[in-house]
């Protein structure tokens, strides 16, 4: 079995972790360089993982990062943490970004992913409108606040149809499952 989690955070907010006893390849992003450090510190004996500090994005670019707390989030895009950092008036991460390398998805994708979850802040379409695989399950962890679902949504939801998944969003927890028919 092959994971892949986009948007990891640090070793606590790890969310496939209960899935790992079962896989022979775990593939981990988290673009946070202290976060990034954290998890190669918690994972270092165990070989069959790979961790990533690149972000994914629409383009193979260096762009800018946002690192705001436990949140974080590439700068162009559209995310509720984007609208409440705008919203604040003393915004204490106003200038705390970093550059980030960022890569289309199918250059880690060799076609035999069968778990994905992302929570990568407003880049899910990025990634499914570049995926090879097709996972038995994806989930996607997404914020219902400030009328944001997820970016591309439509598209999102068009994919999953389009490629057999039947699919539910939890609102309470604020994630979406996927299942492959």
């Amino acid at each position: 079995m092959q994971i892949v989690e986009v948007g990891v955070g640090n070793k606590n907010t790890i969310e496939t972790n209960a899935l790992w006893e079962k896989a022979s390849k775990i593939i981990l992003f988290e673009p946070n360089p202290f976060y990034f450090i954290d998890l190669c510190n918690f994972v270092k004996n165990d070989n069959r993982i790979i961790i990533y500090s690149y972000a994914i994005s629409n383009e193979d670019k260096l762009r800018d990062f946002i690192l705001a707390g436990q949140s974080s989030c590439l700068s162009h895009l559209y995310t509720p943490l984007q609208v409440h950092l705008e919203m604040q008036a003393n915004n204490i991460y106003k200038n705390r970004t970093i550059k980030v390398n960022t890569f289309r998805f199918f250059h880690f994708d060799n076609g035999k992913i069968n778990f994905l979850h992302l929570s990568c802040e407003g880049t899910e379409w990025f990634i499914l409108n570049n995926l090879i695989s097709r996972p038995e399950i994806i989930t996607i962890r997404f914020y219902n606040q400030d009328n944001y679902l997820l970016n591309y949504s439509h598209d999102i939801f068009g994919w999953l149809n389009y490629n057999n998944y039947n699919f539910t969003c939890d609102y309470n927890n604020n994630l979406l499952t996927a299942h492959r028919k």
